[in-house]
Order: C-alpha cells, then sequence, then structure tokens
C-alpha cells in the first residue's frame, strides 16, 4: 500500500524532477559552503592568532567572505527557483484536476484548498529543510572527527527534538481533524447566512441563527486553542532543547579543551557544525504539521487525478441519433436504504416530449441529472442514439443534451457570455438565435445594456424568470439533439409560459427530442408520453391520455388504515375534490357524511384482519357526488337500515338515544340524497350520494385530481 501510495505521489508530482534536482544540487553546494564558518574560526583561533600573522588573516577573512556571498547567492537562486516552480505547479495541476471536480467527488474548493496547500509546502522553507536534513549527518561526523562526545551529545539532542515531533504529529492529529470539522461547519453557515442575507432578515431567523453561528464559533476556538496551545508548548520544549544545545556543546567543548582533549578552534567549529545539523531538524520539528497536510492533500489530489486519468475521452460520435432510451436504471442511495430509482426503463423518439411526473421524492430530478450525464447510476444505462451517454466525449455530451436544471444559476459575466456558456470565440449570432428560440430575445432586449447586461453573484439585475428563461437559452445554444427540462415552468408568469410552450412545439418539429420534469399542468398540452413515477419505481407510463384517465381514477379513491388518526387524511381527500367557489355547502356534507361513514366502519369488527384497509371511492355526475365505502365488516342488519331510514325521513318519529354506528349511520341518511348497502365478496359497500351544484365539471375535477397528483 505504501509503495502504491508512493508512486501515485511521486506521478502527480513528476512534472517537478527537472526542477527538484537543481534544488538539491543547490543544497549540496550551500551546505559544503557552510563549512565556511567553521574552518574559518578554527584557522583564527588555533593558527592566525598564535602565529599574529595579519597578511594570513585577511586572506582568510577574504576567502570566507567570498564563499559566504555564493552561498548566499545560492541559497537566494534556490528559493526563487522553489517558489516559480510551486507557482508553475499550481498553475498546471489546477488546470489538470480542477475541470475534474466538476463531475468527481472532490469539489471546486477543496481541490483549490488542496492544490494551495502543497504549493505553499513546495515553495515554503520546510521542503528547504528536508534539503539540508541528511547533512545533519555528515556535520555530525565531522564533529566526531573532532571528538565523539560531542557528536554523541548532538545525536542524542536531535533524537529528543525528532521525539517531540513525532509525538505532535500523533497527539496532535485527532484534535487537529475536529477542528478542521467544526470551521468547515462554522464557515458553511456563515456562507449561508451571507447568501440569504434577505430571507433571514425578513423571516426573523437573524437572532436565532446568529445564535447558534456564535455557539458554533465558541466551539470551533475551544478546539482551535486545544490544537494550538499543545502545539506551542512543544515548540517552546523544542527551541529550549536547541539553546540548551549550545551551552551544553559549548561547555562540553570547554572541559575537553581543559583536559587537553581539544583545541579552542575546534570547540568553537564544533558548535557552529552542531547548531547547522541541528537546524534542520528543529525546522522540521516546527513545520511537520505543515508536511502532514501537504502529504494529505497530495494524496487526496492523487486520487482525483487517478480518477480522472483513468478513463480518456472516446472519439467523438458522428451522425449521432436522437433517439433516447433508459435501461433497467437503479440507483441505490446508500447501505439499508430505499434505491432513489430501482427498474427504470423508457423510450423516447424524436420529435417526442416524455414528461415525467410523480409526488415530490419521487425520483423525478434524479433521473434527469442521470439522463445528462451529471451522475453515474448504480445499475442500467442511459443511451443516447444507442451509445451510452456516460461513454460520449463530455463536449459531445454537453453539445447534444441540452439541460435547464430545477433551480438555473447564472454566473458572474454578461447575460451573452451566459448564454454562448462563456465561449471565448462564440458567434454572436448563435447567442440571439438561442434567446430567440427560448423567447427571451424581446426581454433581454428591453434591457437598458440588452445582451451586455452583467450578471453578478446574485444573478441580478433579472428576475427569477427571466433567469429560467435566459438559462433555457443557454440550454438551446449548441443546437442539442436532446433537451431535458427539470420544471421548466416553476418561475415563469403567464407570457413566460406561452413562449415555454411555442418553444417546445417548435423543438418538437425540428426533431428534438424532449424530456421534461413536469411539476405544473400548463405544459401537459406538449406532452406526447407520460413516466409516472412513485418513490423510485416507475407507477405508470405509456400515452399522456392513457396515463392521465388511470391518474385520474386512481385520485378518486383512496385506502385508509383502520385508526381514528386517519381522518384529516380522508377530509384533505375529500375537500380536494371540491374546488370552486360554490361547492362550499357540498364539501362540507361530503365531508361530514365520508367522516361518519369512516365512524361506521371503524365501530364494526372486521371479518378478517384488523389491518385489513378502508377504501373510499368518489365519482361525480352532474349535481350528485356518489361517495363509497368498501371493508372486509359484515353489512348492517336490513331491520336495522329500515328502522334508521324512517327515522331519518319521517320528522314525526322522535329518534330515540343512539349510539356507536346507529347514530354515525342516522347522520349519514339524513345529509345523503339516497343511501344503500350491498354485499361484496370479503365484505360489504356503502354508498351514500349527495347533491352538487348542477353545473358541475367533470373535466374540472379531473384537472384538480391531476395537479394534485403532480404536487
Amino acid at each position: 500500500m505504501t509503495e502504491h501510495v508512493r508512486s501515485d505521489q511521486g506521478r502527480l508530482l513528476a512534472s517537478l524532477r527537472p526542477v527538484i534536482f537543481p534544488a538539491f544540487f543547490f543544497s549540496c553546494l550551500i551546505n559544503l559552503l557552510v563549512g565556511t564558518g567553521p574552518l574559518f574560526m578554527l584557522q583564527v583561533i588555533d593558527r592566525v592568532l598564535p602565529s599574529g600573522s595579519v597578511p594570513t588573516l585577511l586572506a582568510l577573512t577574504l576567502i570566507a567572505g567570498g564563499a559566504l556571498a555564493v552561498m548566499a547567492l545560492l541559497d537566494a537562486f534556490r528559493a526563487v527557483l522553489m517558489a516559480r516552480a510551486a507557482a508553475w505547479w499550481e498553475l498546471d495541476t489546477t488546470r489538470r484536476i480542477l475541470p475534474e471536480t466538476i463531475s468527481g467527488k472532490l469539489s471546486a474548493s477543496e481541490a483549490s484548498g488542496h492544490i494551495s496547500t502543497v504549493s505553499s509546502f513546495l515553495g515554503g522553507s520546510a521542503l528547504q529543510a528536508l534539503f539540508d536534513a541528511p547533512w545533519a549527518l555528515v556535520f555530525l561526523l565531522i564533529v566526531m572527527m573532532l571528538h565523539p562526545y560531542l557528536a554523541l551529545l548532538g545525536l542524542g539532542i536531535g533524537v529528543i527534538l525528532l521525539l517531540i515531533a513525532v509525538s505532535g504529529h500523533w497527539f496532535g492529529r485527532d484534535p487537529q481533524e475536529r477542528f478542521a470539522k467544526a470551521r468547515a461547519q462554522s464557515l458553511g453557515l456563515i456562507g449561508h447566512l451571507d447568501r440569504n442575507a434577505n430571507l433571514v432578515s425578513t423571516m426573523g431567523l437573524s437572532g436565532n441563527l446568529l445564535t447558534t453561528q456564535s455557539a458554533l464559533f465558541r466551539n470551533t476556538k475551544a478546539l482551535h486553542l486545544g490544537v494550538i496551545e499543545p502545539e506551542q508548548q512543544r515548540r517552546a520544549a523544542a527551541k529550549f532543547i536547541r539553546a540548551l544545545s549550545q551551552i551544553l556543546v559549548l561547555g562540553t567543548g570547554a572541559w575537553l579543551v581543559l583536559d587537553g582533549q581539544l583545541s579552542g578552534g575546534a570547540m568553537i567549529a564544533a558548535s557552529i557544525l552542531m547548531s547547522r545539523a541541528l537546524g534542520p531538524i528543529e525546522q522540521i520539528t516546527g513545520s511537520l504539521s505543515t508536511l502532514m497536510e501537504a502529504r494529505s492533500a497530495l494524496d487526496t489530489l492523487n486520487q482525483q487525478d487517478k480518477t480522472s486519468g483513468a478513463h480518456s475521452e472516446n472519439p467523438e460520435i458522428a451522425d449521432l441519433r436522437a433517439d433516447l432510451s433508459c435501461e433497467n436504471l437503479t440507483v441505490i442511495a446508500g447501505p439499508g436504504e430505499a434505491p432513489r430509482l430501482h427498474q427504470i426503463s423508457f423510450r423516447v423518439d424524436p420529435g417526442t416530449c416524455l414528461a415525467i411526473m410523480g409526488p415530490s421524492g419521487s425520483g423525478k430530478s434524479t433521473l434527469a441529472s442521470m439522463i445528462v450525464g451529471a451522475a453515474a447510476p448504480s445499475t442500467g444505462s442511459i443511451r443516447l442514439g444507442g451509445f451510452d451517454v456516460r461513454n460520449l466525449p463530455s463536449r459531445q455530451r454537453a453539445r447534444s443534451i441540452g439541460f435547464l436544471p430545477q433551480s438555473p444559476t447564472l454566473f458572474p459575466g454578461t447575460i451573452s457570455d451566459n448564454i454562448a456558456r462563456f465561449q471565448p470565440d462564440a458567434d454572436p449570432g448563435e447567442v440571439i438565435r438561442a434567446a430567440m428560440a427560448a423567447g427571451v430575445h424581446g426581454l433581454i432586449s428591453r434591457l437598458p445594456d440588452g445582451y451586455e447586461t452583467r450578471i453578478g453573484f446574485e444573478n441580478g439585475p433579472v428576475s427569477g424568470g427571466a433567469r429560467q428563461r435566459i438559462a433555457l437559452a443557454r440550454a438551446l445554444f449548441d443546437k442539442p439533439c436532446v433537451l431535458v427540462l427539470d420544471e421548466p415552468n416553476a418561475a415563469l408568469d403567464k407570457e413566460g409560459e406561452r413562449a415555454l410552450i411555442s418553444t417546445i412545439a417548435r423543438l418538437k418539429t425540428e426533431g428534438v427530442t424532449i424530456v421534461m420534469v413536469a411539476h405544473r399542468a400548463g405544459v401537459l398540452s406538449m406532452v406526447d408520453r407520460i413516466l409516472l413515477l412513485d418513490s423510485g419505481r416507475v407507477r405508470d407510463s405509456g400515452p399522456k391520455g392513457e396515463v392521465i384517465a388511470r391518474m385520474n381514477a386512481r385520485m378518486m379513491q383512496i385506502d385508509l388504515s383502520r385508526e381514528p388518526s386517519e381522518l384529516p387524511r380522508l377530509e384533505d381527500w375529500i375537500g380536494s375534490h371540491f374546488k370552486r367557489d360554490t361547492d362550499g355547502d357540498a364539501r362540507s356534507n361530503a365531508a361530514l357524511v365520508a367522516t361518519e361513514m369512516f365512524n361506521i366502519s371503524l365501530n364494526t369488527p372486521p371479518n378478517t384482519d384488523e389491518r385489513s384497509p378502508i377504501r373510499f371511492t368518489l365519482k361525480h355526475t352532474p349535481g350528485i357526488c356518489a361517495i363509497s365505502l368498501h371493508d372486509t365488516c359484515e353489512p348492517i342488519a336490513s331491520a336495522r337500515v329500515d328502522r334508521l331510514s324512517r327515522i331519518a325521513n319521517d320528522e314525526m318519529i322522535l329518534a330515540p338515544a343512539l349510539e356507536g354506528s346507529d347514530l354515525a349511520l342516522l347522520m349519514v341518511m339524513q345529509l345523503s340524497e339516497s343511501f344503500e348497502q350491498r354485499t361484496a365478496e370479503y365484505g360489504r359497500v356503502l354508498k351514500a350520494e349527495i347533491s352538487t351544484p348542477v353545473n358541475d365539471n367533470d373535466g374540472e375535477a379531473a384537472t384538480a385530481a391531476g395537479d394534485r397528483l403532480m404536487n
């Protein structure tokens, strides 16, 4: 595993090899010239002072000064070389990796942060300390030649410094990770508050959210102190050991000089060499966290680079057909969770519009993202012209499949830039053509700066509807053969919806395949086929008329469990079928009748399992609404029905004290125009009819049912 990671890191840094070797060569020369100071001290103290030779002192000074000047120049060259190499590597890596983050697991901001971390390490002093670290052994060997005691002392001090560094890495890793997570959470909330400042202020959320942010900030600072304080303590300990080493080396050297085992010049030279040997170790100790962060960032970048390099772009396909098909598409959310999509299959021919419908959370937007190639399915495939969408070259896929997302975003730049997808050589005529195809040319022309109107980070100065129409023009810019629209009329007014319908009609005549996630019924007139999803599965599919008829039939039926808590659901279902202002009395009567029929069933034990459902059906005819209940209970005795019917119909008969199902049945008979009971398989059917306004419109009820299902 280590060799695999090491080879991966080497592949990502391979472009720096021409720079690393000169930098290492400069480091060798610099460390060789480090011996200038110790050698100068040794010669001056041991030879010049005893001999009193001034010419020798001048010569040694000039030579030493020249050597130090060369060392300074080499050090500057190395620093500049590494800084430029780091900047070049950052630009090259960003160019290679950043485009792949759009479809990868690593976000662009995370990738940029990792690249910046590695670049800072490459251009910083920590890497130069690593270049100098091997020379610590060379300097210790030279000190050993002067006296082994001094070398053993330096070796011991170096081991202590390394132990301090390693302990900081092992004991500081978990607090550092906790601090990083808390800091990301705190900064994420700050960014969210900044992006939604108007909403936060309008809804009066600022106080509560700022309190939450303050708590996150306090927790982040506490975790930060838990990281910083031990690190500062370790640095202070390292500085103390480093300073103490100078005293110990000089003290030991002085003792050896007094004992006659070492000369004064050798004592000073050993002190300087020991300082140079321990310097890189101390610097590495202080920058070990930086080194570990850079290594972790490099590993992460390598995984992204390896993923992006694992597949090469296939050649573009000429004359790509517009027929779109989906085969057994399945998307697994996670272990133990229900799949977001399960075994989805369909086909859309050129010039056909398919509407993907279903309740919220049914998987409509997930399926749309799969079609455009924004996400990969767990199993199955989506084919365009017989070719798997995932295997198409990314540029050809972007040109061939236009996409209008559910919440379209415009990017900082001009409207023209956004429509042209920021292509530098885009033809202005093509921009205008796309805007006209989307029916937004007139709206753009009315803006003060027209197509040169600048869009900021908040998408001003265009409204939500205009933004959606401009995003549609962007989707049409490259004349795609397939167009995927995710709730295209969600933010449109009547004018915008008419323009959208006109655009869809024109695209169909041009042979464009259109897949549309429909949430509102306004665009259903352009739909040819419907794919109805429910909980990630295909509930129905086929021609529009057939599917809508089945949808409306299902909406006239509801199954309830045998629980009193289901009453609100029953009332909502009844109310959904009475939409007009004149339906108030009928809605109230129907709700009361359905409620009492439900109570009759609750007060009667079923023939089978207690969990058997209670089914209600509703049927509208002009002037009459029929409510039927089907359960698994025994039919009510005919004598009871007749007795309660006489009480309900004859005002002269005094109603006795009734309870339970008898009272509920009496109320049903009094509120309804007619009541009947019949025996059915495994149970009974109770049916009551109530009067409704004479001009009842079945088509309106059906449309209301369709809208309710789509929502």
